[in-house]
């Protein structure tokens, strides 16, 4: 399992609505399975946060330092949440992306769990910048965690035993599942593996429905052969066939299965592999409730 839970947070001066905070319920979820150590870490943009003070305040290190202080004792509070886990607070300073990455490294196993920033009251947001560039930069897992409206469900305790991943034939794809089991623990799964087959364009019905029953039998069989040795070490698993757009069918899967999480490497033959350098990101993580496991399939190992 992670060793150490890194939870990027956004202080309520550039952060009013406290949006990057709703990645705290999947975090503390992972934080009691794991026993790991809770990293809040808040960055602060000079512009964004200091830019409200006249000059002479800006040279004035007792200032700057004060409102240094402001942001670690509100990280504190906030570690006061995770009531089972050892807790550790950094306030950096620079390019938020660059100062994450550069945290993690300092880190045994980081997972590293955000909120995918957007401004709210908008049906389709887009991936925050931060967060799109850790998911494509950084060396181990990423949990992104998307943005509710409602305050009320976003502080809802996620449990995270329902798993949905996406394959596509690709060793690369298959990652997910180990990383995602190495992620989640001993804890026994529900885990549903789903195989996205392409819509055909400007074929006869008659064509395409052999095609269609064709590719389902062989995505079944090839589901199958991967589900068994998954359903050895203890998990539920089943397997399901969608024809459709890879974020559409998707996002289908996720709502029919209830998903609490779905589980994807970055790289991949398919839209399903390039999902984090596309349109297909934005949709998984914004058209519902459910967080995207990202895993990067480039990772030599995963220790266990």
């Amino acid at each position: 399992m992670p060793g150490t839970i890194v939870v990027p947070i956004i202080g309520p001066r550039v952060d009013p609505d406290k949006v990057s905070e709703q990645a705290i319920p999947v975090a503390r979820t992972l934080a009691d399975r794991s026993g790991g150590l809770v990293v809040l870490v808040s960055v602060m943009e000079f512009l964004p946060e200091f830019g409200d003070l006249p000059q002479a305040a800006l040279d004035d290190p007792v200032i700057i330092a004060g409102r240094v202080d402001e942001r670690r004792n509100y990280l504190e509070a906030l570690g006061a949440m995770f009531r089972l886990s050892a807790t550790h607070t950094e306030v950096m300073q620079g390019d938020p992306a660059d100062a994450i990455l550069s945290l993690l490294q300092t880190f045994d196993r980081p997972i590293v769990v955000m909120a995918s920033h957007g401004r709210r009251r908008v049906k389709r947001m887009t991936l925050g910048s931060v967060t799109f560039d850790v998911v494509q930069r950084a060396t181990g897992p990423v949990l992104v965690v998307p943005v509710s409206d409602d305050e009320a469900e976003a502080l809802v305790p996620v449990a995270l035993d329902r798993v949905l991943i996406p394959l596509d034939r690709s060793p690369t794809a298959e990652t997910a599942i180990d990383a995602a089991l190495f992620t989640l623990g001993d804890r026994p799964l529900t885990v549903r593996l789903v195989q996205i087959v392409p819509p055909l364009t400007q074929r006869s019905s008659q064509h395409a429905a052999r095609h269609y029953a064709t590719a389902r039998e062989v995505a079944l069989d090839y589901l199958g052969r991967i589900a068994n040795p998954v359903v050895a070490r203890g998990h539920d698993v089943s397997t399901a066939v969608a024809i459709g757009s890879t974020e559409d069918e998707i996002a289908r899967e996720a709502c029919e299965f209830r998903a609490e999480l779905i589980v994807m490497a970055t790289r991949g033959r398919t839209g399903i592999g390039r999902m984090l350098l596309g349109s297909v990101a934005e949709g998984l993580t914004q058209v519902g409730h459910c967080p995207v496991l990202v895993i990067n399939p480039e990772i030599a190992s995963l220790e266990s």
